[in-house]
């Protein structure tokens, strides 16, 4: 029997062994398929001593059968003129071992240069801190070929406990990712990473009570003027601002004074930052406005401090100056001053010159809320709530104006998204101004706006 490509693709697996099927044109080529349905392409021969050989080719469907035919007349010819391939691959694999290119560290390296220019750069930046986070202080230093399917649950089993299950599966996928690069690259045969999710995970359907965002918003308010909270200034602010414009923590964590339109009082989110990859402008409110300059007024203040030591006097300055509207140093700041900064609104206090990164704001809020006595929360819950609220009979916004706000992609007809371009700026602007006012109110303990 000569296999085809739909022969291949169907194939059962049996539940009880492995099976092997001779896929015919080529000889000693065959197809192994595992119980558990992982298809591999061998190669049998006799080496140039007579013994008998079988050399891996690599998994189906990444190598098709016309690929696995080609591999397997290469390897023939080199057995024809004397070469053994099984003898080439295990010196290859031993010169791996020696450079250490044969651990998960070492494939780590080769993996993000290979494919990083193919994914945006958040994602990037996402797959990195998982890898310096979780990846590589548990099992960096593992083989590639010692590896097994137990290894990797305890590995995102670890990793949930410490970090949550949604960490713990994005830990899984980027592990599975470069294994199967592994495989590409003849360092591995199989991928112990393709295992079904240790964890399910729920969509969430948190909203914080009117109660929750009144303390909430005290306790950012002590971070920022007490410091009895262990979260920045810049953090702090950052939350606020999260909480005001209803987009997602790593969009506002990021926030340039070069991407806000002072004259059309908005915050122009460059496609390359949102994640639906299309150019986003929010409107701001007096309140976001307001939040805006106080941590522009801020991060100008951090900057001056870069010489100086970060505890101590610095934050005993710190102190002082953010108390009273932001006055002092930080209040005498000429508006046309603040307008002008272009840099990071919410900077690191451990990259200089850079903006705090989406997991500094995580690790802020677990710690507000903490402090807030708010269980079962996250950043993202800051924008659902705000979402909730405005379609509800307190600000009235229509669904349409809502999803615009949130920038999610519109659930219309391709042809009418080409020809419906209008950006419903001023709907939008209006939104965030009652969500605002709402906001404000609840804060400030007045009663429901009906």
């Amino acid at each position: 029997m000569v296999l085809n490509a739909r022969m291949v693709e169907t194939v059962k697996p049996d539940p009880f062994k492995r099976v092997e099927v001779m896929a015919g044109q080529v000889e000693g080529l065959l197809l192994r398929v595992t119980p558990n349905g992982v298809k591999t392409w061998l190669l049998r021969y006799r080496g140039p001593d007579g013994t008998r050989r079988k050399l891996t080719l690599g998994r189906y469907p990444a190598i098709p059968l016309a690929d696995a035919r080609k591999l397997a007349l290469q390897a023939l010819g080199k057995v024809a003129s004397g070469e053994d391939p099984m003898e080439v691959k295990e010196a290859r694999r031993k010169e791996r071992m020696e450079t250490g290119l044969d651990t998960v560290a070492g494939i780590a390296t080769q993996y993000f240069s290979a494919t990083a220019i193919n994914k945006k750069p958040k994602t990037v930046e996402y797959e990195k801190w998982l890898l310096t986070k979780h990846i590589l202080p548990r099992i960096g230093r593992a083989r590639l070929a010692e590896i097994r399917r137990k290894d990797v649950v305890d590995f995102i089993r670890a990793v949930g406990e410490d970090a949550g299950p949604r960490t713990g599966n994005y830990a899984h996928a980027v592990l599975r990712q470069m294994l199967n690069f592994a495989i590409e690259r003849e360092l591995l045969e199989s991928n112990p990473a393709s295992t079904p999710r240790v964890y399910e995970t729920k969509t969430r359907e948190r909203v914080l009570r009117d109660d929750e965002l009144k303390r909430f918003w005290e306790t950012t308010e002590l971070a920022l003027t007490e410091r009895t909270v262990a979260v920045s200034p810049a953090t702090s602010m950052a939350l606020r601002v999260c909480t005001l414009t209803l987009q997602r923590a790593g969009e506002v964590a990021g926030m340039t004074g070069a991407e806000i339109d002072w004259g059309d009082r908005a915050w122009v989110l460059p496609a390359d930052r949102t994640k639906n990859g299309r150019t986003h402008v929010v409107p701001l409110s007096d309140q976001a406005l307001e939040f805006i300059r106080a941590s522009i007024r801020l991060a100008m203040f951090d900057f001056r401090m870069q010489g100086e030591e970060r505890a101590g006097t610095a934050a005993s300055r710190l102190k002082t100056t953010l108390r009273g509207e932001y006055g002092g140093p930080l209040g005498d700041v000429r508006q046309d001053i603040v307008e002008s900064f272009k840099g990071p609104i919410f900077p690191s206090w451990v990259r200089m010159g850079e903006s705090v990164e989406r997991h500094t704001l995580s690790r802020g809020m677990s710690r507000v809320l903490k402090a807030a006595r708010i269980e079962n929360a996250t950043a993202h819950d800051l924008r659902r709530t705000g979402a909730s609220m405005m379609a509800s009979p307190r600000c009235k916004v229509s669904t349409e104006v809502i999803s615009r706000v949130l920038n999610h992609t519109p659930a219309s007809a391709p042809v009418t998204l080409v020809y419906n371009r209008y950006d419903y700026a001023e709907e939008k602007r209006a939104a965030l101004q009652i969500w605002a006012d709402v906001l404000t109110d609840i804060v400030s303990g007045k009663p429901a706006r009906r």
